[in-house]
C-alpha cells in the first residue's frame, strides 16, 4: 500500500514532464513556423526591392528591359504581399521599338513596377526632358530671350508679353491673367521673367511707389501661380523671377529686397501644397552684365552675370526634377 502514493507521485511528475515537453515542442514549432514566414516575407521584400533599384535605373537609362514571368512564389496567395494585386496591376511590358536607343545586348533588365518618373513609361531618356509646352512670360526679356536660345530646339514656346510675343496680358490684372490661361490652354511649363520694382530712397519713398514691386514683380508672379496652377499638366513646374537682393540689400533696394525675400517664402511654401506633381521654383540672379549700364551704380562691388548664364537657372527648374529650391545665379 505504500508503493501506491509512490506510484501516484510518479504518474503525476511523469504528466507535468509531458506537459512541459508539449508546450516546449509546440513553442519551438511555432518559432519555426514563425521564422520560416519572417524569411519567406524578407525573400518577397528583397525580392521587391531588387526590382524597384531595376525599374528606376531602366527609367534613366535609355535601354531596352522586358518583364520576367511569375514564379510560383509570387502567384495569388502563394506567399506575395499585400501589395500583391497592385505589382499585378503594375506590370507592363515595355516593348524595345519604343526606346530609341539600339539594344543592349549585355545588359537585361527586369521590371516589376513602371519607371518612377509619371511620363516616362515607354519613352527614353531623351523624349522624358523634350516637347514641353512652356508658356513664358517675358520671353522677348534680356534673360528671356537667351532662355529662348537655349530651349526653343526641344521644346514649344508660347511667349507672353505686354505689347510683343505670341499673346498680351498684365500680370498686375488676375483677369487678364486668367483670360490669358483660358485663351493658351493646357501647358506643361509656366515660366515668368518679369516683374517690376522701384529703386530709390527710403525716406523719400511712397506707398504708392512701393506698391509698384508688390503689384508687378511679388503679386503680378503669385498671381501667375496661383491661377495657372489649374492649367498645368501633371508633374508640371512653374519658375518665378527673384534677385540677389533678397541676401544682399543694396542702397535705394529696400522695395526690390523686400519683393524678392517674399518670392522665395511663397515658392518654398507653395512647393508644400502643390498637388499632381507639380514643381515650383524661383531663380534669383545677380545684376546681368547687359543691365550695368542701367542699374549698375546700384549694386557697388558685385559682379555682374551674362544673361546666358542666369537661363540655365531656368533650365534647371524647367527640366529638373527640384521643387521649392531658389536657384542663385551669381
Amino acid at each position: 500500500m505504500q508503493a501506491l502514493p509512490a506510484l501516484h507521485s510518479s504518474v503525476i511528475a511523469t504528466a507535468a514532464h509531458l506537459r512541459i515537453g508539449a508546450f516546449l515542442y509546440s513553442s519551438a514549432a511555432e518559432l519555426i513556423r514563425f521564422f520560416a514566414g519572417a524569411g519567406r516575407q524578407m525573400r518577397t521584400r528583397m525580392h521587391r526591392v531588387g526590382h524597384c533599384i531595376e525599374r528606376n535605373f531602366a527609367a534613366f537609362a535609355d535601354v531596352p528591359y522586358m518583364i520576367p514571368p511569375l514564379g510560383e512564389d509570387e502567384q495569388s496567395n502563394g506567399g506575395r504581399s499585400v501589395h500583391s494585386q497592385f505589382y499585378e496591376s503594375r506590370r507592363t511590358s515595355i516593348s524595345p521599338d519604343r526606346v530609341k536607343s539600339p539594344p543592349a545586348s549585355s545588359l537585361t533588365l527586369w521590371l516589376n513596377e513602371p519607371p518612377m518618373r509619371p511620363n516616362a513609361l515607354g519613352r527614353s531618356v531623351e523624349e522624358s526632358f523634350m516637347n514641353k509646352r512652356i508658356l513664358m512670360v517675358g520671353a522677348t526679356g534680356t534673360v528671356g530671350r537667351y532662355l529662348v536660345q537655349q530651349i526653343a530646339g526641344r521644346h514649344e514656346i508660347v511667349s507672353v508679353g505686354r505689347t510683343r510675343g505670341d499673346y498680351q496680358a498684365d500680370i498686375t490684372d488676375s483677369g487678364s491673367i486668367k483670360a490669358l490661361f483660358d485663351r493658351v490652354g493646357t501647358v506643361d511649363a509656366i515660366v515668368s521673367v518679369t516683374g517690376d520694382l522701384h529703386f530709390g530712397p527710403l525716406a523719400q519713398m511712397t506707398t504708392d511707389q512701393f506698391r509698384i514691386g508688390l503689384n508687378s514683380k511679388l503679386m503680378g508672379q503669385v498671381g501667375l501661380a496661383l491661377i495657372g496652377q489649374h492649367f498645368l499638366t501633371d508633374g508640371g513646374s512653374i519658375t518665378l523671377t527673384g534677385g540677389t537682393v533678397s541676401d544682399e540689400p543694396i542702397k535705394f533696394g529696400a522695395n526690390a529686397a523686400t519683393v524678392n525675400a517674399a518670392l522665395e517664402g511663397f515658392v518654398r511654401g507653395a512647393a508644400v501644397e502643390l498637388p499632381r506633381g507639380i514643381r515650383i521654383n524661383v531663380v534669383s540672379p545677380s545684376v546681368l552684365q547687359e543691365s550695368m549700364s542701367s542699374f549698375g551704380a546700384f549694386f557697388p562691388g558685385i559682379e555682374a552675370v551674362p544673361g546666358s548664364r542666369v537661363a540655365l537657372g531656368y533650365v534647371r527648374s524647367i527640366e529638373g526634377v527640384q521643387t521649392g529650391r531658389v536657384y542663385r545665379m551669381t
